[in-house]
């Protein structure tokens, strides 16, 4: 797999999204979500593209993609049906260091989306590299529907106690193996049936007797 899984930052960077349908719909809200600025270029754009562009929430440039319209961006999603046009834009943005992802062409992508899920300040993501996608998608619902009900406080917790141990006269290694032995025990049942508070005792006792 020639993809390195990485998190990427944008919050308040310029990334563009050409091409105003469904695909273009989803990479708008999914950089939305992750704070970037968002510059939508396309003549036309699907109704939910156009009630964010009039909240002021995106940049809608309502015209066929210019390379100039990619000026200052930080990636690109070319999510349009006219490979001429992609081909043209991803030339420009290869030129100026832009990160390209194409949704007509994926092995020219530097790099992709995974499916993934958010459940508090945790995020789980799951790619393939582009080879199954459908697959990748499918394998994140399922986690989701087994996980998600309790994954968001579980994290939580666990940056509660991280916090109370970094207060701790012990080093980082020594930090680590008692958060491993906190997660190997049977912390995740006590907090379905009990709840955090519960759990957070549970994990605090554990502690005590390393």
């Amino acid at each position: 797999m020639d993809f390195y899984p990485i998190a990427v930052n944008l919050k308040n960077r310029l990334c563009v999204v050409v091409g105003g349908g469904d695909v273009g719909e989803r990479k708008v809200r999914g950089l939305l979500e992750h704070g970037a600025h968002v510059r939508l270029v396309s003549p036309q754009a699907k109704r939910e593209l156009v009630k964010l562009a009039c909240e002021g929430k995106i940049e809608w440039r309502a015209q066929k993609a210019l390379p100039q319209d990619l000026e200052g961006a930080f990636l690109v999603f070319l999510a349009t049906c006219d490979r001429a046009v992609n081909d043209e834009l991803e030339r420009f943005a290869r030129e100026r260091g832009i990160l390209v992802n194409r949704a007509d062409a994926p092995e020219r992508c530097d790099f992709i989306v995974p499916a993934s899920f958010q459940a508090g300040n945790i995020e789980v993501a799951v790619f393939s590299g582009g080879e199954a996608p459908f697959f990748a998608r499918w394998l994140r619902i399922r986690l989701e529907n087994e996980l998600s009900r309790n994954l968001g406080t579980m994290g939580e917790l666990m940056s509660d106690l991280r916090a109370e141990l970094k207060e701790k006269p012990i080093d980082q290694r020594r930090r680590a193996e008692i958060l491993n032995t906190v997660l190997e025990s049977d912390i995740l049942e006590i907090l379905r049936q009990q709840g955090k508070e519960a759990a957070l005792a549970h994990a605090r006792e554990l502690v005590n007797e390393l």
